[in-house]
């Protein structure tokens, strides 16, 4: 590696170096996803500077070992899992991510529901692997998971998911589930489809919900409208605390009326106070204090 390319490795990993430091200092989803975005750019300038002067021998999932070999800029695991999707080819250039899961759901059946301010563009080839292998290789490009209840696969940023079971465990601590129509009976962290694999990428949820289905497609909708549209499917009262306020952009065809709510709710951080048959809806943080 010449002067030239040291020094210009040397400047990249500073801007790595920065971005984590903003990354771990902010709690807000989408700023923490927008420097990952930018994480992943950087690493990826240094993967192209330092590609003739970097020799890796890359693992694949199942390999046994791994050999490192002159490790200036990459990172590199080897996994061992266990994936049950039925086999696919995949090919992908510059898709969109909703265009990327919607290749999935034709094989998977799933119908994936993706907060509007995660956005990105995925370019991958792969040839004879189960789908939900592949879903996970997706979803690793831009450190996103899967949080999959039934047909409905709920995709955010990994830690927002972790944050988000930290927060639901927190709050049934020593209380009573909050939604009496969803009776939680959750997988650890890590389980993917297949019983006995972990994988940091995917949740599965069981949980039981007796709402009549319904369909719902609305984009940038405004949320408290969406919420209080759900009181006359459920026959129940509401109230919306003020300060609830944001857009919607959802598509669910026969899911659940009360798993369709549940999933608005999870995307804007919201919960829910129930008693008798008032439903008052407020930001999660909240719900931990009362």
């Amino acid at each position: 590696m010449d002067n030239n390319t040291k020094e210009a490795v040397a400047i990249l990993n500073e801007k790595v170096g920065f971005f984590l430091k903003e990354q771990a200092v902010t709690s807000d989803p989408a700023q923490r996803f927008e420097l990952k975005k930018r994480i992943d750019e950087t690493q990826s300038e240094l993967a192209e500077l330092t590609k003739n002067s970097t020799s890796v021998e890359v693992a694949v999932d199942n390999a046994k070992g791994v050999r490192v070999a002159n490790l200036d800029a990459v990172a590199v695991a080897g996994f061992s899992r266990y994936y049950v999707g039925k086999v696919i080819d995949l090919s992908l250039r510059e898709a969109t991510l909703d265009e990327s899961l919607h290749r999935i759901s034709e094989f998977s059946g799933l119908q994936f529901v993706v907060p509007p301010w995660v956005n990105c563009t995925i370019t991958i080839e792969l040839k004879g692997v189960p789908w939900d292998q592949a879903l996970s290789q997706i979803l690793r490009l831009h450190y996103l998971g899967v949080e999959i209840d039934g047909q409905v696969a709920r995709v955010a940023p990994v830690e927002m998911l972790r944050e988000e079971r930290r927060i639901r465990s927190e709050i049934l601590r020593g209380c009573e589930p909050l939604m009496a129509s969803c009776a939680n009976s959750e997988t650890e962290p890590g389980s993917t489809l297949a019983d006995n694999s972990r994988d940091l990428f995917f949740w599965r949820c069981q949980r039981t919900y007796v709402g009549e289905p319904i369909n719902i497609s609305i984009e940038n909708a405004d949320l408290v409208e969406t919420l209080r549209s759900f009181v006359e499917i459920g026959g129940f009262n509401m109230i919306v605390q003020a300060r609830v306020n944001g857009a919607v952009t959802i598509e669910l065809k026969r899911i659940p009326w009360d798993q369709v709510l549940a999933v608005i709710l999870q995307m804007n951080h919201l919960g829910a106070e129930i008693d008798g048959r008032i439903v008052r809806i407020l930001p999660i943080a909240e719900v931990i204090k009362r």
